[in-house]
């Protein structure tokens, strides 16, 4: 009974030790516990850390263009809440309309687009891209 005691607060460290590289702790915890601590702890301390979810949260946002990031920042905060909403909403249609294949008229899409560029709601270059995007350029 002590044996098994041990044991399981064997396997308890090796898991520890998995989480604090990443690892899954339940998964490291059971198979130290049903081959061997010691042989799981000598592989856990072995394997090098893997990145944290945030971590590659931060390496995908390096390589978004901080300018354009600010910027964007910048025209959200100066938007009213109906503004923000009608945006939102443009950009859920707009989603489907990609997973439409463009199965509605691409004039009235681009029609569309332009009213929201003067009223302020996308930029030029948004407006720009977009049309390209829809008109295969």
């Amino acid at each position: 009974m002590d044996l098994l005691i041990i044991w399981g607060i064997l396997a308890l460290i090796v898991g520890a030790v998995a989480a604090r590289k990443n690892r899954s702790f339940v998964g490291w915890f059971f198979a130290a516990f049903l081959i061997s601590p010691i042989i799981a702890g000598v592989i856990v301390l072995t394997l090098s850390p893997l990145p944290s979810f945030f971590e590659k949260k931060m390496k995908l946002l390096d390589d978004i263009d901080r300018d354009e990031l600010y910027n964007f920042d910048k025209q959200m905060k100066n938007m009213d809440d109906n503004d923000k909403d009608e945006l939102y909403n443009f950009d859920r249609k707009m989603r489907q309309l990609d997973e439409q294949q463009k199965g509605s008229d691409v004039a009235d899409v681009i029609e569309k687009l332009y009213d929201l560029k003067q009223r302020g709601i996308i930029t030029e270059a948004e407006f720009k891209a977009k049309k390209e995007n829809l008109l295969g350029i």
